[in-house]
């Protein structure tokens, strides 16, 4: 399909804000954003929808949490935030409040400092902030670094060879068994 500017307005017309656009029209959301046309679109809604403090207490009853208000629905949450009201419209959503003991646990379910960042980097973050991490991964394997590294070869039966660089040859292995497949 090709986008015209008709055709993206007539998308974003169904919608009742930017963000809900781009979640579900992807591709007519980013074409009007790369023409500029997105504020067009959405000017008159702006002006239209005033967030009072009645509609931003009905708007953040949909939602678990602060984190997911603010995804789904900015225009609420910013003027609940410049308004003062955000504490009191959110008191029914669920805070988190990680410890040291909870990020320990979060954390006992990796093997290395990678996975757990890749897997709970909120958890990393704060166990970072608070000087917990080298405890809390006391348990991990340590995967090397710049100066830890290993040299590997690699011999075939039709006697070539693949010489290689890693900092987990343990991982490298496995993805090596994975690709004989």
């Amino acid at each position: 399909m090709k986008w015209t500017k008709e055709k993206c307005e007539e998308f974003a017309l169904k919608c009742d804000s930017k963000t809900n656009f781009r979640i579900k029209h992807a591709g007519a959301y980013e074409i009007a954003r790369k023409n500029k046309w997105l504020d067009e679109f959405f000017l008159c809604k702006a002006k239209i929808r005033k967030w009072t403090y009645n509609k931003c207490v009905e708007e953040a009853l949909k939602y678990k949490t602060k984190t997911e208000f603010k995804k789904l629905s900015g225009g609420a949450y910013n003027a609940s935030r410049k308004n003062m009201w955000l504490d009191e419209i959110c008191k029914h959503m669920i805070e988190i409040h990680l410890t040291e003991e909870k990020c320990r646990n979060e954390a006992l379910k990796f093997d290395n400092k990678k996975d757990f960042f890749k897997n709970s980097s909120k958890i990393y973050a704060i166990a970072y902030k608070n000087n917990w991490l080298d405890e809390i991964c006391s348990h991990m394997k340590k995967l090397g670094n710049k100066m830890l590294r290993c040299i590997y070869v690699y011999e075939f039966s039709d006697k070539s060879a693949y010489i290689g660089l890693t900092y987990n040859l343990e991982k490298r292995n496995i993805s090596r068994k994975l690709q004989k497949k």
